[in-house]
């Protein structure tokens, strides 16, 4: 069978896209047609949110990460090349890649970070080092992502580079730490928002 799309329009309901397949019967051919309006909408919404998405999370100066079920990362924003030192293109792939830059004195705490994504709510402070030698101190929360049937199938997260805060008085150290928590949270409310939309609009289409 082939297939062909073509616009249609009743004067009920206006504009449509039909999908036109033809079907071989014997030496006839039969033409069946399927509305694909809602669709074809729903798929170019998809699309809308995927780049509004896109938009938020790479405009961010914090980093924004997804893993699956594995514990692979499936995405990671480009502020990691920028906090973590490394040249563009540059993104840890497992579990094991991310732990390399952890300070071997947090590298317990952050593999049992690592271990727990997507049971909860956590949050862990840690230190990395950068290619040039360079330390930095790391804010890292995460948070679990459910699917239609409300099982967790991936854990995604925010972290912040928080080494300028670290260096300030305790009390003023406290106070941008906080700043910075609040913006993790806007961010986080964003991450989690699209990313919920996204696995909606693509249930949607299955």
């Amino acid at each position: 069978a082939t297939s062909v799309m073509t616009r249609s329009e009743t004067e009920s309901n206006g504009p449509s896209l039909v999908e036109l397949f033809a079907v071989p019967q014997g030496e006839d051919i039969v033409v069946v047609g399927r509305d694909v309006t809602a669709e074809h909408a729903l798929r170019a919404a998809l699309a809308e949110s995927r780049t509004r998405f896109k938009t938020i999370v790479e405009v961010a100066s914090d980093l924004a990460w997804e893993t699956g079920p594995d514990g692979r990362f499936v995405y990671v924003s480009p502020a990691f090349q920028r906090i973590w030192g490394l040249p563009p293109g540059h993104a840890p792939d497992t579990t094991d890649d991310w732990l390399a830059s952890v300070l071997e004195d947090d590298r317990p705490a952050a593999r049992e970070f690592a271990a727990r994504r997507g049971s909860g709510r956590l949050e862990l402070e840690y230190r990395i080092r950068l290619p040039d030698g360079a330390v930095r101190r790391i804010v890292d929360r995460s948070f679990p992502v459910r699917d239609a049937a409300g099982r967790v199938y991936r854990a995604a997260g925010l972290a912040i580079d928080v080494t300028e805060h670290a260096c300030r008085s305790r009390q003023h150290r406290s106070c941008r730490l906080q700043q910075g928590r609040q913006r993790q949270r806007l961010v986080l409310y964003l991450f989690q928002t699209m990313t919920e939309l996204l696995r909606q609009s693509t249930c949607a289409l299955q």
